[in-house]
């Protein structure tokens, strides 16, 4: 079976918000983006089931979705690529980018599946962690907290395996599914696999040091292997 080692990298979003100071009326073309839209949506299990309880945020506006999975969250910042957040206890977070246009409601869905694997370690030593093929080798003394302190304690550490061939992978992928090129041009992700890794002390998330990188693991489904490139 081929498998890809890769290294973890952290990847931020940053919205910057354009303002407009000409008079007009809102529409797709033209949203007023220093107003308030509404978001709507739902968030379902692998299965798509709805999901109750889970936590959607925006730009700092909240709510929690309805017994079916379905959610309103009012008065969010009008804007082109805006971040809308799904967390749930046991289960692997989400993200997906969503226009916001001023007045007008804009929808989204999101898929989030059942966490793989819960492990507790600690940080002074070297771990591995692995579900469904998939693995990750942490180095020792390689986690910082959200300060970029050093961690040495016992930290929790949550890995997500996604299958291509799963059903609702799209809708659990975080963001959109494109990618840029390297000459620029924007194409869609050609996907062999993904995992979520998320790291904790406690309830605060715990991050990678600088100069400390873990090495993942992921298998190819056996469908993909003829067209799987030697390298990425």
């Amino acid at each position: 079976m081929k498998r890809f080692k890769l290294l973890i990298i952290a990847l931020f979003v940053v919205s910057v918000p354009l303002l407009i100071t000409t008079c007009y009326a809102p529409s797709d073309n033209n949203p007023i983006v220093n107003g308030n839209g509404i978001v709507e949506g739902k968030v379902f299990d692998n299965n798509g089931i709805g999901i109750s309880g889970v936590i959607v945020s925006c730009e700092g506006k909240q709510t929690v979705t309805s017994p079916n999975g379905e959610f309103l969250l009012k008065n969010v910042p009008a804007g082109n690529r805006r971040l809308v957040n799904f967390t749930k206890d046991d289960y692997s977070s989400n993200q997906k980018l969503l226009r916001i246009v001023d007045f007008k409601q804009s929808y989204t869905e999101a898929a989030m599946f059942p966490i793989g694997i819960v492990k507790n370690v600690s940080a002074n030593a070297s771990f591995n962690i692995a579900v469904n093929g998939a693995s990750v080798n942490f180095q020792s003394n390689s986690l910082v907290d959200t300060k970029g302190n050093q961690f040495t304690g016992q930290a929790t550490i949550k890995l997500t395996y996604f299958d291509p061939f799963v059903s609702k992978f799209f809708d659990a992928f975080p963001g959109e599914f494109m990618g840029v090129e390297v000459g620029g041009t924007e194409v869609p992700i050609e996907s062999y696999g993904f995992i979520d890794v998320e790291m904790y002390s406690g309830s605060e998330k715990l991050q990678l040091a600088d100069g400390k990188p873990a090495t993942v693991s992921i298998p190819i489904p056996a469908k993909l292997l003829a067209n799987a490139p030697a390298t990425i």
